[in-house]
């Protein structure tokens, strides 16, 4: 008895001597650092050269959707000119130290059943969420003191953090206060630097899939002119990636698949335009699988440092026995040597396909934190117990009842789109001046 006292004793005095450690950090760091919420279009162009600066010193190879060039782009066909849409606005927080900006948090605010949820800034066209907070020894306590200064001036009900991969600078922040971790999934990816060659690499897939790819290869040029094209940033990046958009869109059709990040209206405007205006901070590669002059197959990919993750990756349906995303995808890794990739992540989900390519993979999770009592409701009825039983109910349904309520659902989810992000001139227009 006495000795589970005596450890239950410790345990309490070891909790209150890290919250008393915290207390005085945060104290420390207090006279030296200042915390300010963008919120308008004219303050984030104001930011882009230290956020570009700060992406060039502490953004990490799969921070690449934190960049501001990508972010900024998003904002463009995704807000207004005040940087808000119909229920959503910007809500960037950062953090300066003598004025100099160390940290980071893209953000929007959105109202949601009549909640404001905090959500990552370039949904859904960014794949991995995450903050940017410089190189230091007392980042951490930055970081407690920005959410503190995130919960009282935002007042959010809930904030909820999608994709955010376990190694993400913000994960060890989340699990630390308490937020609830779901949909966990995984992000698998080549590990390229393991050899020095495309050949060397390719030595490890079977005889027997290389021979049935070269097979493959062979019987698509008897049906006509077969080319791979590799684009940088241009019009004929944004041809291809319109292209792309359209093949994913007509295979997500096909297999009666709801994916409402890419039938979001804005999406292929938002795409279209990062295309021919690229930043500096990000590289920006399609490569698209031709036959007789028409893509086939095309792949959107986005780098940065030596990282290039594989974004929209679609094939012409009626070349599905033809391999055509196979023979791309192949091809992908062959350039991916010529232009000194080290990585090719191929990005959540798991898919099966992705993991026949992939020497491993990093996880991802959805992550919440309910900051009054309806976001905590919010929270527990529908992120922790319906969301998921419900997209496995309707994607369980016949073919044919599916394929009836996904059209009605995607007709809903246009709708709610167009109302929720407001005018659509900004993907009309040339893109403003950063």
């Amino acid at each position: 008895m006495t000795t589970a006292l005596e450890s239950k004793l410790a345990t309490v005095l070891a909790d209150e001597a890290r919250q008393i450690a915290k207390a005085h950090d945060e104290a420390a760091i207090a006279p030296l650092v200042s915390f300010r919420t963008i919120s308008d279009l004219a303050g984030l162009d104001e930011l882009g050269d230290d956020w570009r600066a700060l992406f060039a010193r502490a953004g990490r190879s799969h921070q690449l959707f934190q960049s501001f060039d990508w972010n900024r782009t998003w904002a463009r066909h995704y807000l207004d000119d005040a940087g808000e849409g119909r229920a959503m606005h910007l809500a960037v927080v950062t953090a300066r130290r003598e004025g100099k900006l160390v940290l980071v948090w893209p953000l929007v605010m959105r109202r949601i059943a009549g909640l404001k949820h905090l959500m990552w800034m370039g949904e859904p066209a960014s794949q991995y969420g995450d903050i940017l907070v410089d190189d230091m020894l007392d980042a951490r306590p930055i970081v407690r003191s920005s959410w503190r200064f995130v919960l009282e001036t935002l007042a959010p009900d809930l904030v909820s953090l999608r994709k955010v991969r376990d190694d993400a600078a913000v994960t060890p922040f989340l699990a630390e206060i308490g937020a609830h971790s779901a949909r966990k999934m995984q992000a698998p990816f080549l590990d390229l630097a393991t050899a020095h060659s495309f050949e060397a690499y390719e030595t490890r897939y079977s005889g027997k899939a290389r021979k049935n790819r070269r097979r493959l290869l062979r019987r698509l040029s008897e049906q006509g002119t077969v080319a791979f094209v590799h684009v940088g940033p241009g019009p004929e990046a944004r041809r291809l990636t319109s292209r792309a958009i359209e093949l994913k869109r007509a295979w997500l059709d096909h297999k009666d698949m709801l994916a409402s990040g890419l039938r979001c209206p804005f999406i292929g405007p938002f795409f279209e335009d990062f295309a021919e205006h690229t930043g500096a901070d990000l590289a920006y590669r399609v490569s698209a699988l031709e036959l007789d002059g028409k893509p086939i197959a095309a792949m959107v990919a986005v780098g940065h440092e030596r990282r290039l993750a594989g974004h929209v990756f679609a094939y012409d349906i009626a070349y599905e026995k033809s391999g055509a995303g196979v023979l791309l995808l192949e091809e992908l890794i062959r350039r991916c040597y010529d232009e000194g990739f080290a990585t090719l992540d191929l990005m959540s989900p798991a898919d099966a396909y992705k993991l026949e390519w992939a020497d491993a993979s990093v996880g991802t999770a959805d992550w919440a934190f309910a900051n009054t009592m309806t976001g905590s409701l919010y929270r527990t009825l529908y992120l922790e117990l319906l969301q998921e039983p419900l997209k496995h109910m309707a994607e369980s349904l016949p073919g044919g009842i599916r394929h009836r309520l996904l059209t009605g659902l995607n007709a809903l989810r246009t709708r709610q789109n167009a109302l929720a992000h407001g005018p659509l001139r900004h993907q009309l227009g040339k893109p403003q001046s950063t």
